[in-house]
């Protein structure tokens, strides 16, 4: 998704490669050392024009009345949830199991897994699901609603807020934008240690 594409680069109107250059014209003792230096200027890798900014595409979806993306490659699809299984005596942040299409699915109560309080408006019976996968671990997240997909630049995207931050929570932030959106590093959270736990006992 990240691959470059034509229409990075920009190329004059009347842009042209010339006239083809006779190695006769060069000495000879220079012609070595050209061909070698042009060998060289091939070999580097193309380079963005200056103007084009680093940008993320990013995924934002409503979770009750927060806002969270992430990086939209790292979503395999968006589920619709009929028929669900609740496990009884599992822990709070699994919300229900699914089977999609023959494939084991854990939903995660994602506010429950971060311990991000629920307001007493919080949203029940979630029916869309975030699916993931990350180390042959199926997960999914359950929202309230998908916003849609953009481009979010780099530059746009605050860090330094969390990087001195003690709390855990933080780690599974990439960052926030001035729209307070708070952008989750989702693979970094499949490895939560709590979530690990879990892995190690299906």
């Amino acid at each position: 998704m990240n691959g470059l594409e034509l229409d990075d680069f920009e190329m004059p109107e009347e842009f042209s490669f010339g006239e083809p250059l006779e190695i006769a014209e060069i000495p000879e003792e220079l012609q070595g050392e050209i061909l070698q230096r042009r060998s060289q200027e091939l070999a580097r890798p193309l380079v963005l024009n200056e103007s084009v900014e680093a940008s993320l595409d990013i995924a934002e979806f409503h979770l009750a009345e927060h806002r969270f993306g992430f990086e939209l490659e790292q979503l395999k699809e968006v589920y619709t949830v009929g028929e669900r299984t609740h496990i009884p005596c599992c822990p709070p942040f699994v919300a229900a199991v699914i089977n999609l299409r023959g494939q084991i699915v854990t939903i995660i109560d994602l506010l429950s897994l971060l311990d991000i309080r629920k307001s007493d408006k919080q949203e029940v019976g979630f029916d869309k699901v975030l699916v993931f996968k990350h180390k042959q671990f199926n997960a999914g997240i359950f929202i309230s609603e998908v916003i849609g997909a953009r481009k979010i630049p780099l530059s746009s995207i605050k860090k330094d807020l969390f990087s001195s931050n003690d709390d855990h929570r933080f780690t599974y932030i990439k960052g926030v934008t001035k729209e307070r959106l708070l952008i989750l590093d989702v693979f970094k959270l499949l490895d939560h240690p709590k979530l690990l736990k879990l892995r190690s006992v299906e």
